[in-house]
């Protein structure tokens, strides 16, 4: 996790938007990164979501959430545990951009 500083929010210009923000950051000669060793608040491990297409496309232009797309869910497995109490497990072969799988 980072901490970002010193850098400009600015209007898009409409013909060069790389997302549907009307919004950009600009990082500058006076934009400082800091990697946080301790996060403030760190993220818990459930901090994401899976989303399906019609879902991100359902975002679109509303200006609402920053989904960022890092892969596609190649499957899925459920294992049923007994007794009922027991957590069921769930397996995914998550795609990501580099290429890489993860079980």
């Amino acid at each position: 996790m980072f901490s970002v500083s010193g850098f400009d929010v600015s209007r898009c210009a409409q013909n060069f938007r790389l997302t549907d923000s009307s919004l950009l950051i600009r990082f500058n000669e006076s934009t400082y990164f800091e990697e946080l060793t301790e996060p403030v608040s760190p993220l818990p491990e459930e901090a994401f979501r899976f989303r399906n297409q019609s879902e991100l496309i359902g975002l679109a232009n509303t200006n609402t959430q920053l989904p960022d797309i890092i892969g596609e869910i190649l499957g899925v497995k459920n294992t049923v545990c007994d007794p009922p109490e027991e957590k069921n497990r769930v397996t995914v072969i998550l795609s990501l951009l580099n290429r890489l799988s993860i079980y």
